[in-house]
């Protein structure tokens, strides 16, 4: 009979990610993507980890892709540089059974991240008006005889970004075994196009006249 291996230590975390977190600024995105840190966040979709077990994980993946190993020195410098951003957080203590000594427990600060362009506030203001104007300009063809309305439009982009956020946060508060199989696999770049494609969907079922409000913004 084999004996089992004795538990030496306990995890005691005092951090859980979100469900999902919504990142806001490209620099954040940029380094989410960089495939210098990128390695790190996937590992930590299994939970939390120390510098150790990051180090070791990350050494025997570098050359998958196509990085360098790394000494414990440079992954907790890259782990403080991905915590600056926001994408990673301490999740608490390895405590040692009779020892002093623990190690920091790191994880990521959401389950899944989802870039969001314009935090909701920005649809008041001035510059949503011109890009509210570009899209105008860029769609008025598809319809005959239309001048678009900047004004009209940009109330229905609003809606639409509204409704297409809402039914994102939706989704991904659903205990579906399929979403967590597609996200705990996916690349950030895939999770977040399909996040989008899941609230344009659910926009178009919801109102399905939206081409008719959008010919009723013609002047």
């Amino acid at each position: 009979m084999s004996k089992k291996k004795k538990i030496e230590y306990q995890d005691v975390i005092s951090f859980k990610p979100a469900p999902l977190k919504v990142l806001s600024d490209e620099v954040t995105v940029k380094t989410l993507t960089d495939p210098t840190y990128y390695p790190i966040i996937g590992m930590l979709r299994r939970g939390p980890m120390t510098v150790k077990e990051i180090e070791k994980e990350y050494s025997k993946n570098a050359k998958k892709f196509g990085l360098e190993s790394k000494s414990d020195k440079t992954i907790y410098r890259y782990l403080k540089h991905l915590e600056k951003h926001g994408l990673i957080a301490p999740a608490g203590k390895r405590v040692f059974f009779g020892k002093t000594a623990t190690e920091t427990l790191f994880v990521r600060t959401g389950d899944m991240f989802h870039f969001r362009d314009f935090a909701p506030e920005w649809w008041d203001t001035e510059p949503s008006l011109q890009f509210a104007q570009g899209i105008a300009a860029a769609t008025e063809d598809l319809f005959q005889d239309c001048k678009l309305s900047p004004e009209c439009v940009l109330k229905i982009v609003k809606l639409f970004e509204e409704e297409k956020e809402a039914r994102i946060r939706e989704f991904v508060a659903q205990d579906d075994a399929r979403v967590k199989e597609f996200t705990s696999v996916a690349e950030f770049t895939k999770i977040e196009l399909a996040l989008q494609y899941v609230g344009i969907f659910a926009v178009l079922v919801k109102y399905p006249n939206i081409i008719e409000k959008i010919e009723e913004c013609c002047r």
